[in-house]
């Protein structure tokens, strides 16, 4: 018999996507499921569309919240399934994950915490950007965010035991909260992986993490510093300096846009700032984007940017 899965979607203004989200997971037609949506408060018409989808759901309630994780929270203290996951707002399932994730768990008994692959997409869902890989990556893997070894957030599921011999997410963080539930997951529980893609996740100008320039990846930091105590000196050395190194490429990559738009001040400060969190960063393609941006004519430019 599958598995109860208990789904939570935490939501805030994001009535453009919202549907879409709540239409994928009714799409699974999964025979056990427990759906619930967690809106904090919207304002954009969000409501309108629950209200129209709510016989479909265990529980919804549009009301404030103290954040994302909060409301996650609160969703999972409700929850009575087995199995847990949340699909945010702008994000949605592909076919059939529900009943992949159900079937694995049914079928390994001693897994609490699973992992299958994701795809980011463009605002209206036409172009795929880029595929994310998981794998059965250790503890140690998941602190090298910097080496792309992180997990899609909604192809991640896991047991009720699991998320409350942990204490559940961490609602004083605004960013990297799912890394940092990973995390203490990882180390008491194996990760399983499944190579299917299970879902796909949506960047866009109204997303939580494009706004606030880089707090997100600031908050990776913090999170991964806050994980790190068990490491030597050298590993530590090697995480501290690999995400300054990622974030300073993300900063040439801001300044490529802005010089990009004719605003070389803003290059420079930027490829300036760069330096200052990695010197390295000069060796990067995106810095000798930016360089090039700055300094070439638009010929030689070119033929920069045409460069591996």
């Amino acid at each position: 018999m599958l598995p109860r899965i208990s789904l939570v979607t935490p939501s805030y203004n994001q009535a453009a996507f919202l549907e879409a989200t709540i239409q994928s997971v009714l799409a699974q037609n999964y025979p056990n499921l427990e759906y619930m949506v967690f809106d904090g408060g919207s304002t954009d018409g969000s409501v309108e569309i629950l209200r129209r989808y709510e016989n479909h759901f265990a529980y919804w309630t549009s009301e404030r919240d103290a954040g994302q994780s909060d409301a996650l929270n609160r969703g999972f203290a409700r929850a009575t399934g087995e199995i847990f996951g949340w699909l945010n707002s702008d994000d949605v399932l592909l076919p059939n994950a529900l009943q992949t994730i159900g079937a694995y768990f049914a079928q390994h008994r001693e897994c609490d915490f699973v992992a299958g692959d994701g795809i980011f997409i463009n605002a209206d869902g036409s172009r795929e950007l880029f595929y994310v890989r998981a794998a059965a990556y250790t503890f140690r893997d998941l602190l090298h965010y910097d080496a792309d070894k992180y997990l899609p957030q909604p192809s991640v599921f896991f047991t009720r035991g699991a998320f409350a011999a942990v204490g559940g997410l961490d609602v004083s963080l605004r960013y990297g909260m799912d890394l940092d539930l990973w995390l203490r997951m990882r180390r008491q529980f194996e990760l399983h992986y499944i190579p299917n893609c299970l879902a796909q996740m949506r960047l866009h100008g109204d997303a939580k993490s494009q706004h606030a320039e880089h707090a997100a990846l600031r908050a990776v930091m913090q999170v991964i510093a806050r994980h790190w105590g068990r490491e030597s000196v050298r590993e530590r050395a090697q995480l501290f300096w690999g995400l300054r190194a990622m974030m300073a490429r993300e900063i040439c990559a801001e300044g490529l846009k802005r010089a990009q738009q004719r605003d070389s001040r803003a290059g420079w400060n930027a490829l300036r700032d760069a330096m200052l969190w990695n010197p390295s960063v000069l060796f990067s393609r995106v810095a000798r984007q930016l360089l090039a941006r700055l300094l070439l004519p638009r010929a030689a430019q070119n033929k920069i940017l045409r460069a591996p």
